[in-house]
């Protein structure tokens, strides 16, 4: 008898501790393609925001954003001078002139994997980055994003506020701007655009130069 209930007694703590580590192994794996289906929160969603990937094409058009070292140019930004902390070896730079005033690149975000959570109004977003051009030349640059339902109707946009001349001591000074806000509900795309351009009011000048950006980012957040 004795025999016998020792025997059960070892085949149930065999039992509970076998369903113990099933139990555990399947709630990690189930943790883990939550954290990669799920919303990526915090994580910077721009494709080659920082002007550091060889021959990036996320950009398009592709031929219109070019790169260069810092204190390559010597009217553009050096390693050391004021912008980003954490910059790396390159800027973006694209030039704007008279005839062409605006020079546009983008890039699609898919979010939907953060479709339950944007449609609760529980996902926020961050955007920013570091702009600048050539003093006199009233040139710079502006990141903006356009939020699309699943059919790519426009639910709603964010810009970064204008850099101006009076912002910048010189042409090596890369400036900060950010942007907050909620996700519009129904929001499946964010369309990144990357903007260079001759600030208004001064299009009919003679103007050939250059504007700048590094740093570029879009990340979701919790609201």
């Amino acid at each position: 008898m004795d025999d016998s209930r020792n025997i059960r007694n070892a085949f149930f703590r065999r039992f509970i501790s076998l369903a113990l580590i099933f139990g555990i192994a399947f709630f990690a794996f189930a943790a883990g393609r939550a954290g990669a289906d799920g919303p990526r929160i915090g994580v910077n969603l721009i494709a080659d925001g920082d002007a550091e990937a060889e021959n990036s094409d996320v950009w398009q058009p592709a031929d219109i954003l070019k790169t260069i070292q810092y204190g390559e140019f010597g009217g553009g930004p050096a390693p050391d001078s004021p912008g980003p902390a954490n910059r790396g070896g390159h800027y973006f730079y694209a030039k704007v002139t008279t005839e062409n005033p605006r020079a546009v690149v983008s890039q699609n975000l898919d979010v939907s994997a953060a479709t339950t959570t944007i449609d609760g109004g529980r996902i926020g977003y961050r955007m920013g980055g570091f702009f600048g051009g050539v003093n006199t030349s009233f040139s710079s640059a502006r990141l903006s994003a356009e939020f699309l339902d699943k059919t790519g109707k426009k639910l709603g946009g964010d810009t970064t506020d204008e850099v101006l001349e009076s912002d910048r001591a010189d042409d090596l000074v890369l400036i900060e701007r950010t942007r907050s806000g909620a996700l519009p509900a129904g929001t499946r795309t964010v369309r990144i655009r990357l903007e260079f351009y001759i600030r208004p009011g001064h299009e009919k000048e003679a103007i050939e130069t250059l504007a700048y950006a590094d740093n570029l980012a879009f990340s979701l957040a919790a609201r």
